[in-house]
């Protein structure tokens, strides 16, 4: 593969909006259009969204340029092989094979690999992904293991002593604290990370005693010395070493300052006051040695019970996958894992590169390593940008993109130095903060070194665009000295926030906090929507809990009552509510309360939260609004997740509920978070706030690499700057920990500020000086502001700045979502659409039952759970089946009913579907279709499938009205192939476990119509063969009847 100014091994460095995804995209269709197989090219990124915008983009550039000669010219330039390719082919390519494409995070590619190697790892067949809720209580557990004895009772008690300073607190989530801070580093480093210290010998005991019974009577140098000396006895009495070695005299013996209450202390007094100091240090150095040995020792044992857990139970979290990965050596092995992967990477596409940790990387190392060192047809392409790397936290390695071309031979490096997406006026506020960044004070405190190397890699940042309007400044909040602060920041955020919806109103805004620790996200958020002035739509980024509307809030105090009927707030809230009125509770009524929550707990342990959940719902429906109604919804596909999961506790379910974000199915163009979680985001208007925060923090654990491409070489439990002087090693783990407290600052506040299109405000409260290690003080520092501040006061404005910004922003309307509570169709928005976004909107086949539109009215109708849970049992014991080869015998069936499923239906229910089983098994039909026709046909299950139709598909009596991605499973999917392999007919299976009649069957054939009119036609693209040569059966188990669905010409794509 040699082509003109192509490089093999490429590493992009990007500043924000410089168009990466772009660059990624464009290096997928050029190794296309040198010949590249789809499969053979990977690329992997770190969101699922991430990755569905790289596959967008492939297939947007090729399409348009297919249509558009302009477009076409573009694309020409960046990849000019596509000169002598039929673009059209490469498109088809492309579109028909999307399931293989394999563009993903890393996280699936590194799940996929597991799960061929499972054998070899160790792994159960049905290992799952360990959710959440399931990893809480698997801790417990082995928590409960761990504690078996009282020796390891004993020592976990010291355990406490050790991490968390002897503080009264809950044992289970202290652990859990501890060691979801410390189990990385010991589980990738090991022992020789942790156990680097030595115990000395404690001498001079003696000497120390008469040093301080001489201290009192020596003559001080200022009289308030002598008061600090019984406190320092006492302490000396009490072993308390480190406090000793922070307070009075010894503390300015111990920092070699010597001067106390602003007197420097006599010859005399330091000469008294040494041996106890160096008597002092060596206790504390032994209890900082002992620490660190205690809590290695204490996490390796927890580590083992909590990995032994998770091997019985089969569920394993995204980082373990990569630990097992990387420990077992599986890629190093490339023609096994070619082989059992059924594909050739010879290319390989990382995105977000600054984000991968050194346990990811060094599961990819013999890849990596393979391509680079092999011949001309493969390659590498790496993109990143060191100054957006957030995820420290998570393990990700920004010195990984810094020196990648160690690792590999004859790469080139790029950098991109233009932003496609910021304004001039926006980025000559990110030139003028981040080129001074060398004269902030509170940052040069803490490390100056680490402010150099930042420097390095920022380049003066230059607009792609000139001409775009845009505008960006710092301003305080408004004056109010009845409220705080955060009220302060949020009456200023909303002011600013309704200056620009006046003028731009089809405007996106980024509210950009620090963190969320007073819930500040959550009330701008409740400020913006219940404004009196306008109603904002306001959302919390990636969702929020469901408990944002009042009515889930009513059922959520319903399912406390069943697990604590005498809760006071729940009650009230129940009883005040459509379900107090229709069930006649009254909060007065004890026993009445007591009897409807115990009925309550029966009703959730016989049916499950979803059944009951809609039945209440019913309930509330016709008083609620139609985001409400929506949001009840959510709650009840929220619950039947949970239903067929893990059983959870009532108050389980609702602590779940509160803590898991679902999103707004009314999509407000005003979004607020976080900086971390706006990352990978751009808004046409970014407001920073809340900005009063420290910026240093004190994690658990501290570490430090002598190698960016190795795990942790020392590491230790925090431990203030007295530990430095007692310990080299803390000197080392300290100074690595201010290096990234540095880093960290200044990446925070290059995303948040990037994150603009036009506009960039940023707020900050009044301040009497920038003294403060506060965000908004570094800010304000970088930026030269230096001086007091007054409320309502412009305190920069970048150049060039004009609010005529707003006239750019197209002005397409908006869609009122404060709905009445009359019937809600759940289907494609209306024209001018509230929701929007850059993706292509995905449905599900089953979406398409009944033509695509669904009352919501139904959705809380009385379905009968029961039959639920039945036809999901019979679609797992057919799925079982390849072929009907033996008679199915009672004991296969209940070897093959889920725990979940027997638990919820209990044995009555099971055994008369079990009984409905062999009944259908006797139909004729049912059993031609499990008899195996050919030795050329294939059978497979559940099987998933991913295809774009465009704007003008019919499916039946059904038309695709704008480009959708069609995602779904078919039950059982048979295929016939010629002597060559090639497919050439198809066989579509759906179970159907509905009651039908004579006099229904019409009309139910009809409401499924379209849903196997989309296998049919999807299935003809993915395979190549024309729709006629696909049946579509639909089998009703109950009857014994399949019928075959014949579409003529009544399914086509434009």
């Amino acid at each position: 593969m040699t082509t003109n100014n192509f490089s093999r091994f490429e590493v992009i460095e990007a500043l924000a909006g410089s168009g990466k995804t772009y660059k990624l995209a464009m290096r997928y269709i050029r190794l296309l259009a040198m010949g590249a197989s789809p499969d053979s090219i990977l690329a992997t990124t770190f969101s699922k969204k991430a990755a569905g915008e790289i596959r967008d983009r492939v297939i947007e550039l090729i399409a348009k340029a297919v249509i558009d000669k302009h477009a076409k010219q573009e694309l020409l330039k960046e990849v000019p092989e596509l000169e002598h390719v039929e673009l059209a082919q490469t498109l088809q390519l492309l579109t028909s094979n999307l399931h293989r494409l394999r563009i993903g995070t890393i996280d699936s590619f590194f799940v996929r690999t597991a799960k061929v190697f499972q054998d070899m790892l160790g792994m159960r067949t049905d290992w799952t992904i360990l959710d959440v809720p399931s990893e809480k209580e698997l801790f417990r557990d082995a928590v409960c293991e761990l504690t078996n004895s009282h020796a390891e009772l004993a020592r976990l008690a010291a355990a406490f002593q050790w991490g968390l300073g002897g503080s009264r607190v809950p044992v289970v989530e202290s652990l859990k604290e501890m060691y979801n801070s410390a189990y990385s580093s010991i589980r990738e480093s090991g022992k020789t990370a942790w156990l680097w210290g030595t115990r000395v010998n404690v001498t001079g005991e003696k000497e120390a005693w008469e040093g301080l019974c001489r201290l009192p009577d020596i003559e001080p140098s200022a009289k308030g010395q002598l008061k600090s000396i019984p406190k320092t006895i006492e302490q000396f009495e009490a072993g308390q070493w480190k406090e000793l070695l922070k307070q009075g005299i010894p503390s300015k013996v111990f920092d070699e300052t010597f001067t106390f209450h602003r007197k420097r202390l006599t010859d005399e007094q330091i000469e008294a006051t040494i041996p106890i100091v160096e008597f002092a240090k060596k206790h504390f150095r032994n209890e900082l040695v002992v620490k660190n040995e205690g809590v290695y020792h204490v996490n390796s044992e927890l580590n083992d019970a909590v990995t032994a857990l998770k091997h019985t139970q089969g569920r394993y979290t995204f980082d373990d996958i990569a630990f097992y990965l990387g420990c077992c050596k599986v890629v190093e092995n490339l023609i096994e894992l070619q082989y059992r992967l059924d594909m050739q990477i010879n290319h390989l596409l990382i995105d977000e590169f600054q984000d991968t940790s050194v346990m990811q990387f060094n599961v990819l190392k013999p890849l990596i390593s393979e391509i680079n060192q092999s011949g001309s047809d493969r390659s590498l392409f790496f993109v990143g940008d060191v100054k957006q790397s957030l995820y420290s936290f998570r393990g990700g390695e920004p010195d990984l993109l810094r020196h990648i071309d160690s690792q590999i031979l004859d790469s080139k490096m790029v950098r991109l130095e233009k932003s496609y997406r910021c304004s001039a006026p926006v980025l000559n506020a990110v030139n003028a903060f981040f080129m001074n960044a060398q004269n902030i004070q509170q940052l040069n405190d803490i490390s100056s070194d680490a402010i150099v190397r930042w420097q390095e890699d920022f380049k003066l940042h230059q607009p792609a665009n000139e001409t775009r309007k845009g505008y960006a400044c710092i301003q305080t909040t408004n004056e109010d000295d009845e409220v705080d602060d955060v009220e302060r920041m949020i009456q200023k955020v909303k002011d600013v926030t309704l200056s620009i919806i006046k003028d731009a109103p089809e405007a996106t805004i980024g509210i950009l906090v620090q963190k969320n620790t007073k819930q500040q996200i959550q009330r701008i958020v409740h400020e913006l929507r219940n404004n009196e002035e306008k109603t904002v739509l306001a959302a919390e980024h990636r969702g929020n809990p469901l408990t944002d509307s009042p009515a889930v809030t009513v059922l959520m105090s319903l399912i406390l009552m069943a697990d604590h009927p005498g809760n006071s707030v729940a009650r009230f809230h129940v009883c005040a509510s459509p379900i107090g009125a229709a069930h006649a509770l009254s909060f007065a009524d004890d026993a009445g309360c007591q009897k409807f929550g115990k009925q309550l707990r029966l009703s959730l342990l016989k049916n499950g939260y979803e059944v009951v959940l809609k039945e209440f719902a019913c309930l509330l429906v016709n008083q609620a609004t139609g985001r409400d109604r929506l949001r009840m919804w959510q709650l009840i596909e929220q619950a039947a997740q949970i239903d067929s999961g893990i059983v959870m506790r009532p108050s389980t379910f609702v602590d779940y509920v509160m803590n898991t974000r679902i999103p707004d199915p009314a999509s407000s163009k005003v979004q607020v978070m976080t900086i971390h979680a706006s990352k990978g985001l751009s808004f046409d208007a970014v407001i920073m706030c809340d900005l009063q925060d420290t910026i240093s923090n004190t994690p658990k654990v501290i570490s430090s690499k002598d190698d960016p491409f190795e795990p942790p070489s020392l590491a230790g439990l925090y431990s203030g700057e007295d530990s430095e002087r007692v310990l080299d090693e803390y000197t080392v783990l300290r100074q690595s920990h201010k290096d990234e407290v540095v880093n960290d600052t200044l990446c925070t506040l290059y995303v948040g500020m990037t994150r603009a299109k036009h506009a960039l405000h940023i707020i900050v409260p009044t301040r009497a000086n920038t003294k403060y290690k506060t965000l908004d003080c570094v800010l304000l520092q970088g930026f030269g502001v230096t001086s007091s501040s007054q409320p309502n006061e412009i305190l920069w404005e970048s150049e060039d700045s004009t609010l005529a910004w707003k006239q750019d922003v197209p002005n397409e309307g908006t869609e009122d979502f404060s709905a009445s509570p009359d019937t809600l169709n759940v289907g494609k928005p209306s024209g001018n659409g509230a929701v929007k976004g850059r993706g292509v909107p995905t449905r599900s086949p089953s979406s398409l039952e009944g033509g695509g539109e669904r009352n919501i009215l139904t959705r809380f109708g009385q379905s009968d759970s029961a039959s639920f849970d039945q036809g999901t049992l019979l679609h797992n014991w057919f799925e079982q089946i390849e072929w009907l080869e033996s008679t199915i015998q009672e004991e296969w069936l209940n070897e093959h009913t889920p725990n979940a499923l027997r638990h919820r239906m209990g044995e009555t229910r099971v055994s008369n579907a079990m009984k409905l089983f062999m009944d259908s098994l006797q139909s004729i039909e049912i059993r031609q279709l499990l008899t195996k026709p050919t030795e050329h046909t294939e059978v497979h299950q559940e099987y998933p499938f991913l295809v774009r139709l465009q704007k003008g598909a019919t499916l039946g009596v059904l038309s695709i009205d704008e480009t959708t991605d069609i995602s779904g499973t078919i039950d059982r999917l048979v295929i016939e192939r010629d002597s060559e392999g090639n497919p050439i007919r198809a066989e579509v299976i759906d179970w159907k476990s509905d009651v039908v009649d004579d006099s229904t069957k019409e009309d139910t054939v009809r409401h499924y119509e379209p849903q196997l009119a989309t296998y049919v036609l999807s299935l003809s693209l993915i395979l190549g063969i024309d729709p006629a040569a696909i049946q579509a059966k639909l089998v009703f188990v109950r009857t014994g009847e399949v019928l075959t669905l014949a579409f003529d010409d009544s399914i086509a794509v434009t």
